[in-house]
């Protein structure tokens, strides 16, 4: 990197469409100057979009600093065209843009449109997912009440301070008071008040009056007023009438028996998502309005979710935007935005022992015997209408209805997501077609045998899921919905206690990898790492291998391969349509033709059993015996060639470069020729064969293929059939440890030698170590050691002793540049992106911070990366491509059209 001085500071580019996390600078080293520009960028380039729900805190706290630094009128317009972005999508951020806008407002002299905002919110406490954030709003609207004699709606400014927290954050009840001189007069000035408003309100008064007479008095005081506030919280949550906290069009008491003989509503309000908590306060809502057969039962949600209740009759759904509640519009209220599934858990944890379902029945004043009645099943309807769209949508894709697995991939949450979902895709894929649904469209996935259906609407979504035999998802809203049509489901739990979401579906079978990580549901958040990872990657959903889950999925529904077993004379067709195909061709005429005709035939048909059958614990040896016999049969016409040395690196370009030192140390004291030693390797290095071993043969196969494609393996061992090697040397054994053993089963060769290097029991290290034995190889246990730079030397001393003992160089390696100067004139700085290990990989947020701050430095941003990176730094050209110059490292020379940069490895 080039050092000098940095450049002056300008409005910084990266600000702009970056991942929306910490990208403000401190307040304290803002130029205000710099503020505007900003403000002004912003407004031009994001008006009208819905942007992502970490921009808004940055927005809000650049909005803040223009207020603070006397640029108000600024303020007030970047607010106003935060509306257009989005924010509403956003309840926190809603309600913070709306304590925000009307802040600036009334510093701005526009005090009519301040106080709308203020009566809007201060009025509707069932759209705050939290009551303490009533407090600004209540000071406000209180202190206009006062000022203009409104007692009515002081009155009910005043019971919701009291009864609720909102009167103690920020001391917004100490403040009214004092305005209204007392609380006496307080009292007086709001008219008439309920007991229980009157009586808490004198405990809070003497509170403040105990606590001017020393610490002890002071701490009794306020500790009984908040015991009082507490438990009138429990009873908020434990679904009691909230009608109280609602105003009302005239003075006085509403009556609860004038109310028995009217029909007004028993209204439920949510003023956001998510789909499948919504989903989950069905089976309440249905019991709910079993209970009051003689009212409407309204659901107050926005307006974007009312297309899930389409067809649930016992229900009306509202716009709680444009709801506007009085206490005697309403027989009962249930608010279920303060969300209670989330306070009971956040109270319970770890060991959270209720289900969302019974919980928020619990808020809506279900008792469970009330629930027994109705069941516990999420209600959703396809209508006759879509469910003809959905079978005519299959059938111009030539599927028929039931055919097709559904994978919904991605959580609202990325710490749910399974890293391997794609795998697991192409996997199902090749025993039947495979629908993988999205919001928006999807990368990769691509198979002819996989539909992406990512151009829809929710519910023309929901209707192909009600056509698909079968649900493979992650925690997220399709489980619940699958729950509602009984649609057989393999759910992916991580954080989460999958077991307990899914507690009364049926039909539900879970899978998580507590087991192989040795740990339980920690209830994590987005906002918290996983402690194993030190990421938002949660290990125990990485770790969950492929191969578990469909065996997990054949043994849970063994109907999937009993359909399977059906399918033989459809085989049987394929097979003799293969054979009259193939037997005409030229390449097979004459009778050693004919031999290699019926070895292809006979490796084709069990190549068709290996992608359409699942043979479970037995797949490797399997395979590994019908490898064995083609070979049997071929070796009359082949001959070995023999070799010195096979090293077996699936590892990354690091490992590579430590393993050529001891490689070439070794050819050389052990007179190996050169030409007679083969390296096989995965593709993460391809590219550099001829600066790592320009004299050996080195050969790329592909890992995903080798994981997943039965003929790819097969390819690659009758590639290495065709040798006979003195030593076999393989210092890494994957995860998952069945891809090592194939490959050194099928490798012939006089010494084996094999490391253990991966964390396991002493039970697994004896096991594999007998398995080592049975197979006539060397296990080297090296499972203590954690480094690279002491494993990889353990290992070669190991196997070769006294011949190892001096450490050898390690080597140096040079490319050539072709970089064009003004990538390097001045100030730069080079992002490595990627990693082979995905486990390792820092991502492309964190990466976009680093590049951020020195961008606002003056550094050019260089951003690099190899064959194996390249879907990072697409990430990278999709986000940032329009802000800075980058730099694409094509390791592979095949693949070098862009300009390169020279590196050199120590």
């Amino acid at each position: 990197m080039v050092e000098s001085t940095a450049k002056a500071r300008q409005p910084n580019c990266w600000l702009t469409i970056r991942p929306w996390r910490k990208i403000m600078p401190d307040k304290q080293v803002w130029d205000i100057t710099e503020a505007l520009a900003l403000a002004d960028t912003w407004q031009n380039r994001f008006d009208g979009k819905n942007m992502p729900e970490g921009f808004f805190p940055q927005l809000h706290a650049l909005a803040e600093y223009l207020h603070d630094n006397g640029q108000v009128q600024r303020a007030v317009d970047l607010l106003r065209s935060e509306s257009s972005m989005g924010v509403s999508r956003f309840l926190g951020h809603r309600l913070e843009h709306a304590r925000l806008l009307s802040r600036a407002l009334f510093d701005a002299g526009e005090s009519d449109e301040a106080l709308k905002l203020v009566e809007y919110y201060g009025s509707r406490p069932y759209l705050f997912d939290d009551l303490n954030k009533l407090g600004y709003f209540l000071f406000c609207r209180s202190a206009h009440c006062l000022a203009t004699h409104d007692a009515l709606k002081l009155a009910h400014c005043v019971t919701l301070l009291v009864e609720t927290q909102a009167g103690m954050k920020d001391a917004n009840l100490i403040r009214i008071i004092q305005q209204a001189g007392g609380i006496n007069a307080l009292i007086r000035a709001a008219g008439s008040l309920d007991f229980s408003t009157r009586m808490l309100l004198r405990v809070f008064g003497l509170a403040q009056r105990l606590a001017g007479k020393g610490v002890a008095a002071g701490v009794i005081g306020r500790g009984l007023h908040f015991a009082v506030n507490i438990l009138r919280s429990v009873s908020r949550l434990k679904g009691g009438n909230l009608v109280g906290l609602l105003p009302r069009r005239t003075p006085g008491k509403v009556r609860i028996r004038a109310m028995v003989g009217n029909n007004h509503p028993v209204v439920v309000t949510r003023a956001m998502g998510g789909i499948g908590d919504l989903l989950m306060m069905t089976p309440g809502l249905k019991a709910l309005a079993r209970k009051h057969p003689d009212r409407e039962v309204w659901f107050a949600i926005p307006k974007g979710f009312h297309q899930l209740f389409y067809g649930f009759e016992s229900i009306k759904t509202v716009d709680i935007d444009h709801l506007e509640l009085y206490q005697e519009d309403c027989f009962a209220l249930h608010n279920l935005t303060e969300c209670p599934a989330s306070r009971v858990e956040t109270s319970t944890l770890p060991n959270v022992k209720q289900n969302r379902i019974d919980i928020f029945a619990a808020a809506m004043g279900i008792t469970a015997k009330e629930l027994d009645s109705v069941g516990r099943t999420p209600v959703y309807t396809v209508t006759d209408e879509e469910r003809l769209w959905a079978i005519s949508y299959l059938a111009q894709k030539n599927l028929e209805p039931g055919q097709a697995i559904a994978i919904q991939p991605y959580a609202a949450d990325a710490y749910k997501n399974y890293p391997h979902m794609e795998l697991l895709a192409t996997k199902l894929a090749r025993d039947t077609s495979v629908l993988v649904f999205h919001n928006s469209p999807l990368q990769g996935y691509e198979n002819e045998n996989i539909l992406k259906v990512d151009n829809c609407t929710l519910r023309q979504s929901i209707a192909l899921l009600s056509q698909c035999k079968m649900l493979v998802a992650v925690d997220s809203a399709f489980v619940h919905i699958a729950a509602a049509l009984a649609i057989e489901t393999a759910s992916l739990f991580g954080p989460t206690n999958g077991e307990l979401f899914t507690k009364y579906y049926d039909k539900c079978h879970v899978i998580h990898g507590h087991n192989v990580t040795n740990c339980h549901s920690c209830w994590r958040n987005k906002f918290v790492v996983c402690p194993r990872t030190h990421s938002n990657t949660s290990k125990c959903l990485y770790e969950i291998d492929i191969e578990y889950i469909t065996e997990e999925i054949f043994n849970s529904y063994p109907e999937f391969v009993e359909e399977k077993a059906t399918t033989i004379d459809e085989s049987l067709k394929s097979i003799l349509n293969f054979a009259k195909e193939k037997a005409s061709s030229p390449k097979y005429s004459g009778g050693l033709g004919r031999v290699k005709f019926c070895i292809s035939g006979i490796r084709w048909v069990f190549s068709r059993c290996f992608l359409t059958q699942k043979y479970g614990k037995f797949s490797l040896q399997i395979e590994i015996f019908f490898f064995n016999l083609l070979h049997f049969f071929e070796k009359p016409f082949k001959k070995h060639r023999h070799m010195d040395l096979l090293l077996v690196q699936p590892n990354g370009l690091g490992d590579a470069i430590i393993n050529k030192a001891y490689s070439d140390y070794l050819i050389e004291r052990m007179h190996f020729r050169k030409d007679r030693v083969l390296i096989l390797a995965t593709e993460t290095w391809k590219g550099l064969e001829k600066e790592l071993h320009p004299d050996s043969a080195v050969f790329f196969f592909n890992k995903q293929k080798f994981e997943t494609n039965f003929l790819y393996r097969l390819s690659l061992y009758r590639y290495l059939k065709k040798y006979y090697f003195s030593y076999v040397l393989c210092n890494l054994r994957w995860k998952p440890r069945y891809i090592t053993d194939r490959l050194m089963l099928v490798i012939s060769g006089r010494n084996k030698a094999i490391a253990a290097h991966e964390n396991s029991d002493h039970a697994q290290k004896v096991l594999f170590q007998q398995w080592c034995t049975k197979k006539k190889m060397n296990c080297v246990d090296v499972s203590d050691i954690r480094s690279e730079f002491r494993r990889i030397p353990q290992f070669y001393k190991h196997v070769f002793g006294k011949i190892i003992e001096t450490p050898p160089r390690r080597t140096v390696f040079h490319r050539s540049a072709c970089l064009a100067s003004r990538y390097v004139r001045g100030n730069y700085i080079v992002l490595h992106v990627g990693n082979a290990d995905v486990r390792r990989r820092w991502g492309v947020e964190k990466f976009s911070q680093v590049g951020e701050y020195f961008a606002n430095k003056g550094y050019q941003i260089l951003i690099v990366g190899g064959y194996c990176e390249r879907d990072l730094i697409d990430a990278f050209d999709q986000k940032f491509k329009i802000l800075i110059d980058q730099l694409h490292l094509a390791v592979s020379s095949s693949k070098c059209n862009t300009q390169s940069l020279g590196i050199g490895v120590f």
